[in-house]
């Protein structure tokens, strides 16, 4: 989520111009044709000031608080454990362009049979794809045999299913929000 700084918001409400000081606060008056602007009374600038200060406040107090009200916790099941050895190796992307490359978060957990739970916290709503192997020896990486074809339990958002090779995006990619906040993400055997 972008913010605009408190600077940039006070030139869109009050355009300067070149006959007035820099930083005085302007009004429009009766006599002056529309969208002329003249410097105001001393009195009616200050609280015109306060004015502005408290819903610039306000407004940066509400976009804070939207941002905060809509990130929330995915519940991620992983199925089809069929052993408690190694380590489960989880990855998170949030963008196609960095899908299988880098990932949002990255999570190692011990793997649990049959099944095992996480909440991963404070995911904003969006598209996500998320990839995860079994990593029974503990060697951190995906083994395969002499053809390719890894030789570890492996699974991907979305559960396609039998693969000749990685999930792509679009085949990985679910939608997550306050309607969906649950993936269950299926080993392979």
């Amino acid at each position: 989520m972008t913010h605009a700084a408190p600077s940039t918001l006070v030139p869109a409400l009050w355009p300067a111009t070149t006959s007035a000081p820099v930083g005085a606060l302007y009004h429009a008056t009766a006599s002056a044709p529309v969208g002329a602007l003249s410097v105001g009374p001393g009195p009616q600038r200050a609280n015109v000031r306060a004015a502005v200060v408290a819903a610039a406040i306000a407004a940066m107090a509400a976009l804070v608080a939207t941002g905060a009200a809509r990130a929330a916790d995915l519940e991620l099941t992983v199925d089809n454990i069929r052993s408690a050895q190694g380590t489960l190796m989880i990855a998170i992307y949030a963008d196609p362009a960095d899908y299988q490359k880098k990932a949002l978060r990255a999570l190692k957990l011990p793997a649990q049979a049959p099944s095992t739970t996480v909440r991963i916290p404070d995911l904003s709503p969006g598209n996500y794809a998320i990839t995860m192997y079994q990593d029974r020896n503990d060697n951190a990486k995906l083994d395969s045999n002499l053809l390719g074809i890894p030789s570890e339990p492996y699974g991907f958002s979305g559960n396609p299913g039998n693969l000749m090779s990685p999930a792509t995006w679009e085949q990985a990619r679910f939608a997550f929000g306050p309607d969906a906040p649950r993936v269950v993400v299926k080993l392979s055997d």
